[in-house]
């Protein structure tokens, strides 16, 4: 779906991985938005088994998704260079997937394309899962994006996914064990037929035994993947974790799951998704773990997601040109009274130092690029400043529902003003002047606490994003230009139930907006600002059970 560089962060000392989408594609409307929507969806997992998306945006004509560099290979290179693995390789490499899979679950989200190029080994030996280009929210639970469309690679895809119903996350348990037979045999299940006899053999043929493909494979493994790979969703393994358990005890002991003197732990939560429950695996399970991209609503015992850069900076009027550039774009804003504040000119990053290294990520070994390459394909992370203005595409602004002023109130819910010293605003980095520009909102110092007990990790910030999730379910993003250039949202189509309106503080005056993601239903509201001294940045908050939750329960007491 697209061609994957390797390029030097332009601020940052770090080398992160871009993805394009292919030019054939771009012209798609349905490819462009599931290519961002990959960003958006893989953004919300923080797991050291998930490959982390940093950004993403739009170009011109292309766009383009900002990850997590992985110098190594992915698994299915590795078959091409060793053949079959050994058990203990192969349950090891689908112990850390599982992980990273059940990570995915749990934050209500389906991988739905799981197979070994998919599944990235990096030098310093950690397992990661990629390629979130076909991920759907766990409640869309569709196969097909379009009539005849069967999207996940059919080697590795579930009966149902072929059948076009419902799908949940035992689909990917499917997938996931028919990773781990070629992992052991070298070969994908049902290999050498017919696109279509594959299919065929996915809805009726038992499922393959890896014992029969090589003498140095336990007989107990058979079990493994007959219950991994079973037609019914219901008799296979409740999570991604239980599959690598039941295989390591098969590799280790080469008893049959079934005499398990241990099984693994009952899940203790849930994520509920069209298909059934997601179960989570409780304590003592040999894999999945929550993120950032599993944090339970308090309220409603809900997952919510821990990023999603729906607030792309772009139009606040009702037509004109606006950049958007991972999420984060500027253009000229009208002020109250008719005066209209032009942006900065943008520019592109430096030359960097012409690295050429290999990387790999998504479908598998991608392109050695200079950095001059990516510079080239107008790929940049918003530097500022070198006087060229960049084309942009046209965006028109999410329909006024209501034109009701929204007041401050006058709650005692957050009450306390927070004032960020010199010391604390040091420890902040390169985020310390956003920080000084919601003191309210912000923590003071990068482990203390905010609005509702956001923590913000700077691990997943950089210059002009700080990313902050709550403790009451709700993400946090804030959005600035370090050249402080005015900035507002854009329009998203991928929003649903738009309300927005001008609202007045004792603090100052701006807009807000709030709808409900149509993929997944959950809340995003974006607020942007009239005065000087915040109109360079855009709040961001994401979360709860749609436009009125995170209005009513965000944005109503929110310090700003």
């Amino acid at each position: 779906m697209g061609t994957v560089y390797v390029a030097e962060h332009p601020r940052l000392p770090r080398l992160d991985a871009i993805k394009i989408l292919a030019p054939e594609l771009a012209t798609d409307p349905e490819f462009r938005a599931r290519f961002q929507r990959e960003a958006e969806l893989a953004a919300r997992i923080d797991h050291p088994n998930v490959v982390a998306v940093r950004d993403r945006g739009v170009e011109g004509d292309l766009a383009w998704i900002a990850m997590q560099y992985v110098e190594g290979q992915d698994a299915a290179a590795l078959l091409r260079a060793q053949g079959p693995l050994s058990p203990e390789r192969a349950v090891r490499i689908i112990t850390e997937a599982a992980a990273g899979l059940d990570a995915v679950h749990q934050a209500g989200l389906l991988h739905r394309d799981v197979k070994p190029p998919n599944i990235l080994l990096s030098t310093d030996g950690a397992v990661r899962i990629t390629d979130f280009g076909i991920a759907r929210p766990a409640e869309s639970g569709t196969a097909l994006t379009r009539t005849g469309t069967i999207l996940a690679s059919i080697a590795y895809a579930a009966p149902e996914q072929f059948e076009g119903g419902a799908i949940d996350h035992r689909a990917d348990v499917y997938a996931l064990g028919a990773t781990l037979y070629e992992l052991l045999t070298g070969t994908a299940p049902f290999a050498g037929r017919a696109p279509a006899a594959i299919m065929a053999a996915h809805l009726s043929a038992p499922p393959p035994r890896p014992s029969t493909a090589g003498g140095h494979l336990p007989v107990a493994m058979d079990e493994v993947i007959a219950r991994a790979m079973a037609k019914n969703p219901r008799e296979r393994y409740s999570s991604c974790a239980e599959l690598a358990d039941a295989a390591r005890r098969a590799s280790v002991e080469g008893l049959p799951p079934s005499s398990m003197n241990n099984p693994v732990p009952q899940p203790n939560t849930s994520v509920i998704s069209r298909g059934g429950p997601i179960p989570v695996p409780g304590e003592g399970s040999s894999g999945a773990g929550i993120g950032l991209g599993g944090r339970v609503n308090p309220r409603g015992g809900q997952v919510f997601p821990s990023e999603r850069t729906h607030a792309t900076f772009g139009t606040g009027s009702s037509s004109g040109s606006a950049q958007t550039i991972g999420g984060v774009g500027n253009r000229a804003l009208q002020r109250p009274g008719g005066a209209t504040t032009h942006p900065a000119r943008g520019g592109r990053p430096g030359p960097a130092s012409g690295s050429s290294r290999l990387m790999l990520i998504g479908g598998g070994l991608a392109a050695v690029v200079l950095i001059a390459v990516v510079i080239a394909i107008a790929v940049r992370f918003g530097a500022f400043g070198s006087g060229r203005a960049i084309p942009s595409d046209t965006a028109t602004a999410a329909p006024v529902t209501t034109s009701a002023v929204a007041t401050e109130p006058s709650t005692g819910r957050f009450s306390a003003t927070v004032t960020t010293t010199a010391q604390g605003s040091a420890a902040w980095g390169p985020v310390a002047y956003i920080v000084d520009t919601f003191p309210g909102l912000l923590p003071a110092t990068p482990d203390g606490t905010g609005y509702q007990g956001l923590r913000c990790d700077l691990g997943e910030s950089d210059a002009r994003r700080l990313h902050c999730p709550s403790e009451q379910g709700f993400s946090v993003n804030i959005w600035c230009d370090p050249g402080r250039t005015p900035q507002t949202y854009s329009a998203d189509p991928g929003l649903a139930d738009v309300h927005e309106q001008r609202w007045t503080r004792t603090s100052g005056t701006g807009t807000v907006r709030w709808a409900s993601d149509s993929y997944s239903g959950f809340g995003l509201l974006s607020v942007a600002f009239d005065d000087p001294g915040r109109d360079f940045c855009v709040v961001t908050a994401s979360g709860g059970s749609g436009a009125a939750d995170v209005y009513d329960n965000w944005w109503t007491h929110a310090p700003i």
